[in-house]
């Protein structure tokens, strides 16, 4: 079975559909201000890679997540000129809901921390799972996007590198590169892109795509918000976007692009992701990443889905 992109697996097509058992008001700035945080961290040896998940409790399910790198003795996020550029390969929503999966590298020791907020399964009526893979071939770039129906909104989703939906492994952090990892402007869709590194090595490793979509009358008033930051040919960029008044960010990611907005630059083998994730303060979206392109100038722009 195809999902919307590209082919997916077993464990996704048991999750396409969930119900949940009892109707709620709107969910609304208060539902990500009392969501409950989980958070849980890995730290690699060397240069090896690292990954894992986190869950919420039973009879939770995910409102947002994602993940960031920073010092161990510390938990915010480091400035990217202060570090040997850690990568983030992936940053996404497990295959039931109830948990968000990372994985990524790091050369200089900093710790990857995967963040989220849970609310109780019930606040979720009839969300809808979309997941697809796109398989490029090796030693290419690949992006695409999926898109949730007409009159609903991403409210979740992220993407990464892996054999399918629900077959992570931190291994294959080593495969590919993700560079933008994204809800779209128009609240809908989700975008990514990335470059499979290694050119001799085929497995069948590509970028899996999943989001989570509500009716749009299940969700109070949303809006998009975005801040740019520069990155010349190996600089690095950092960004964090703020939700307008009492606002509270739901979903939020990076676009890479060279500056008229087109998120189109995905043939670039050196542009990399670093963290992407929920400010702590809930009101806001952080994100930066690395351009090792020779091409030239770049625009990191970090997007946030703020929740009234």
């Amino acid at each position: 079975m195809q999902g919307r992109g590209g082919p997916i697996g077993v464990a996704a097509l048991i999750a396409l559909f969930v119900m949940a058992p009892a109707a709620h008001a709107k969910i609304d700035a208060s539902d990500v201000s009392g969501a409950k945080v989980r958070e849980k961290s890995f730290t690699p040896d060397g240069v090896e890679p690292v990954g894992g998940s986190v869950n919420c409790p039973k009879g939770d399910r995910v409102l947002s997540g994602g993940a960031f790198w920073h010092e161990p003795s510390k938990n915010s996020p480091v400035k990217p000129e202060a570090t040997g550029f850690p990568t983030l390969s992936a940053s996404m929503p497990t295959v039931f809901g109830r948990g968000w999966y990372a994985q990524g590298t790091s050369s200089q020791g900093e710790t990857l921390t995967i963040r989220i907020l849970c609310t109780r399964a019930g606040h979720l009526n009839d969300y809808l799972l979309l997941a697809g893979t796109l398989y490029p071939d090796d030693g290419d770039p690949v992006a695409g996007t999926e898109t949730c129906d007409p009159g609903h909104v991403a409210f979740t989703g992220g993407s990464g590198w892996a054999l399918g939906y629900g077959e992570e492994t931190p291994d294959h952090a080593e495969r590919g590169l993700l560079a933008s990892n994204a809800i779209g402007e128009d609240r809908r869709t989700w975008y990514s892109d990335g470059l499979d590194v290694m050119d001799a090595q085929p497995n069948g490793v590509g970028i899996v795509r999943a989001i989570r979509c509500l009716p749009n009358k299940q969700l109070a008033k949303t809006v998009i918000r975005e801040r740019s930051a520069p990155a010349a040919a190996g600089g690095e960029a950092a960004a964090k976007v703020a939700c307008p008044g009492r606002q509270r960010a739901l979903a939020g990611g990076a676009v890479w692009h060279t500056g008229d907005g087109d998120p189109n630059i995905f043939t670039n083998a050196g542009i990399q992701g670093g963290s992407s994730a929920a400010t702590k303060d809930r009101r806001g979206w952080y994100a930066h990443g690395d351009n090792e392109d020779t091409g030239g100038f770049r625009t990191l722009t970090v997007r946030v889905l703020c929740l009234k």
